[in-house]
């Protein structure tokens, strides 16, 4: 896809949802990267949606999302081993709130993990 139609096609997904947004009562903000100067990493942000390779998280994101003020994480993962020993490591920061898994190979051992992590209140 040529870069022109990609960002026509942004633009018209984010009319779209805008105009969207305005038909219920939820209050909903779009944010576009034409419509801050700041980082994405400076903002604020209240929920991380991680998704890994098989590996897992690297030390970055780890890091990110223990120190950053993320209520929420969504972690999708297709590595159980690595799904593991990353729910090890954000255990003291993060309580395992719900859990789902998706079969979308079937006849496969392969199965998504979906993890929602909620902060635990500071000590």
């Amino acid at each position: 896809m040529k870069r022109r139609q990609r960002d026509v096609g942004v633009k018209k997904f984010i009319e779209t949802s805008t105009a969207n947004s305005s038909d219920h009562r939820n209050n909903y903000k779009i944010p576009t990267l034409e419509s801050s100067h700041t980082p994405w990493m400076e903002r604020e942000y209240d929920v991380l949606l991680i998704d890994p390779p098989r590996a897992g998280l690297d030390r970055n994101v780890t890091e990110m999302a223990i120190v950053g003020n993320f209520q929420h994480i969504i972690y999708v993962s297709c590595g159980r081993k690595a799904l593991i020993r990353d729910l090890n490591v954000l255990a003291p920061y993060f309580d395992v709130a719900s859990t789902a898994l998706l079969d979308l190979f079937p006849g496969t051992d392969a199965v998504e993990t979906l993890v929602h992590l909620q902060r635990k209140p500071a000590a």
